[in-house]
């Protein structure tokens, strides 16, 4: 599969992942017999300092091997989310079965009831692909002088995951982060609402506490007051967020 892509010893080639350790490239290296290949992370961990000497250079956006307790980027405390959000909208990919045709076809861990995630996790691909396209149409000329460090390029992100609104953490409602690595096979990014409001502990579980707890918001609320505190709290998040995005535009740019 992977001299179908021309990952060969001869060739230039790297990966591209969220990270953290770069095990995943050093695997590569190893059976592809490219020890050159490369990999480009958002982040690196220190776990990565054992795998570097058996493949190529690893390059971290927000971070090169950096201790996860003390850096400040927020994916060292939400990664799960982060995840959600970076990865694929597909299912986790086990292993290929060859056909008797000899023919591969990928086999991927179906998961119940992950329709929400994979739509939701789409069409914010999507989004950035046309953010891309727009700053390429518009930029392009100025783009390779345009230093944008990860500080300043994930602030408006940083912010909408710890200052969401019922109305952001809603988009994640019922969505569900499947780790079958860690043995808790099924949590949720922000639990169901019917869930949430049997049992506020749920939010314990969760994937996205900030966004559980912005949600359980509708039913801490006193009846009379529910729906009016609602839209209010609304109302001020969207608008103050258009201005600080718009601010935030203008200072990049200008």
């Amino acid at each position: 599969y992977y001299a179908d892509l021309g990952i060969i010893s001869d060739k230039q080639c790297a990966v591209v992942d969220i990270g953290y350790s770069g095990s995943l490239q050093a695997g590569i290296s190893e059976i592809t017999g490219c020890p050159q290949l490369q990999g480009y992370y958002y982040i690196t961990f220190n776990t990565a300092k054992e795998w570097e000497f058996y493949t190529g250079k690893m390059h971290g956006y927000a971070g090169e091997f950096v201790n996860p307790k003390n850096h400040a980027d927020l994916i060292c405390k939400n990664g799960f989310l982060y995840e959600t959000l970076f990865n694929a909208a597909e299912y986790s990919f086990w292993c290929f079965n060859r056909l008797e045709n000899g023919e591969k076809e990928p086999v991927f861990d179906v998961v119940d009831n992950d329709a929400a995630r994979r739509v939701l996790v789409k069409r914010i691909h999507q989004g950035a692909v046309v953010l891309a396209k727009d700053l390429k149409q518009n930029f392009g000329h100025t783009l390779q002088s345009l230093l944008m460090p990860s500080t300043t390029a994930s602030r408006i992100l940083e912010d909408f995951i710890k200052h969401p609104s019922e109305l952001d953490s809603a988009m994640f409602e019922g969505c569900i982060f499947d780790d079958g690595f860690s043995g808790e096979k099924l949590r949720y990014i922000v639990p169901p609402r019917a869930e949430i409001k049997r049992d506020l502990n749920s939010i314990k579980a969760a994937i996205w506490k900030e966004g559980s707890k912005a949600l359980s918001q509708l039913y801490l609320d006193s009846p009379k007051a529910k729906s009016g505190n609602v839209f209010r709290k609304l109302n001020r998040k969207l608008f103050g967020n258009q201005h600080r995005i718009e601010a935030t535009a203008i200072a990049l740019f200008l």
